[in-house]
């Protein structure tokens, strides 16, 4: 039997090089929401940060298993909001005191209205720091998405090619204009409708290519994107454009960061399996990590001031990633039977 190419060697069942994509892109969504140490580093996250949550869609798009003969998949979507309600339920009880605990302190009880918790959670106003969580947004249109994938499997390729574009125009045409971004939407509606069609994009891979053939093919010009993304990225950096604007832009961000991890389990196998290995803690880190980082970088400023020092803002997401790893560890642990609720793992028999 022939051995395995290292991008695709499995541990535990799992892809090496997916694996290792999954935990670099959690690290990324911890540098953006992190003070940047240098301000050139503001632009690099955020070109970033946009691609890479999307990363997250296409892997859960090309791995979805839609039910034959089903139209939609509640049982999917139940198991991915019984941890939204729970970590969005946590976001609140220790965000909303800590940002309005001096109300609070007066009797004024106006943040925890119905509509005050529904804008916490996500649901509704467009305002970015409506959202407590704010991270949720990405499980939030997750749930939807996994509802409809058996509707989406049913469509034909040229139908979700037709989805995909159509996506793609909504999100470029709705990312500035503050008229087509009334406050009662959803929070991030334009990404979620994006989100939609790079969730499809990755079913309709799948089609085509399974594991092997599409690692093989992105392993054969791996380097491409890479390079790509650098020199536009100066381009970017000195035009000042907002990246996330282009979906072209976060196709070539989400490309470079997908060759970066074929590239490492490929010449690095041996780092790029011990990082692998904290794959499936990438969820927890993605849901966690505000609700601890948020009160952090408050107290540092109040510690510190502004700006703070270099080096703290350099250890801070450093030290929130490691915080969630030992608690993914703990949960591993101590209460595998939550695996699944807590952090969307199934436990091993």
């Amino acid at each position: 039997m022939t051995r395995a190419t290292p991008p695709l060697e499995q541990q535990n069942g799992r892809v090496v090089w997916v694996d290792f994509c999954r935990v670099l892109t959690a690290f990324y969504v911890i540098i953006r929401h992190s003070d940047r140490a240098w301000d050139s580093l503001y632009l690099f996250d955020k070109f970033n940060y946009h691609s890479l949550v999307f990363i997250f869609f296409f892997l859960s798009g090309y791995f979805a298993r839609p039910q034959s003969g089903a139209w939609l998949d509640w049982k999917r979507a139940w198991m991915l909001a019984r941890p939204w309600l729970l970590w969005g339920a946590v976001g609140l009880c220790v965000l909303l005191p800590y940002y309005h605990h001096e109300a609070l302190a007066r009797g004024d009880f106006g943040s925890l209205s119905f509509a005050s918790l529904a804008r916490g959670m996500g649901l509704t106003d467009w305002n970015y720091f409506a959202a407590y969580n704010v991270p949720l947004w990405y499980l939030r249109t997750l749930i939807v998405l996994a509802l409809f994938a058996p509707l989406l499997g049913r469509l034909s390729s040229k139908w979700l090619a037709i989805l995909i574009c159509g996506a793609c125009a909504v999100h470029n045409l709705t990312y500035y204009p503050d008229a087509l971004q009334p406050d009662w939407m959803p929070f991030r509606t334009y990404e979620s409708v994006l989100a939609a069609g790079v969730f499809a994009l990755g079913m309709l891979v799948r089609r085509h290519a399974d594991m092997r053939r599409f690692t093989a093919f992105m392993e054969q010009a791996a380097w491409a994107p890479i390079l790509v993304s650098l020199a536009v990225f100066y381009m970017v950096y000195e035009w000042q454009y907002d990246p996330a604007a282009s979906c072209a832009l976060i196709a070539l961000g989400g490309l470079s960061v997908m060759s970066t991890s074929i590239l490492a389990a490929r010449h690095l196998p041996r780092f790029a399996a011990r990082v692998a290995a904290y794959g499936p803690a990438a969820f927890l880190v993605f849901v966690v990590h505000y609700i601890v980082q948020q009160p952090v970088k408050e107290q540092l400023i109040a510690c510190f001031g502004e700006p703070v020092p270099q080096i703290i803002t350099i250890l801070t997401p450093i030290a929130a990633m490691a915080f969630c790893l030992l608690l993914y560890r703990g949960i591993a642990r101590f209460l595998p039977q939550y695996l699944e609720l807590l952090c969307l793992v199934k436990k091993r028999a």
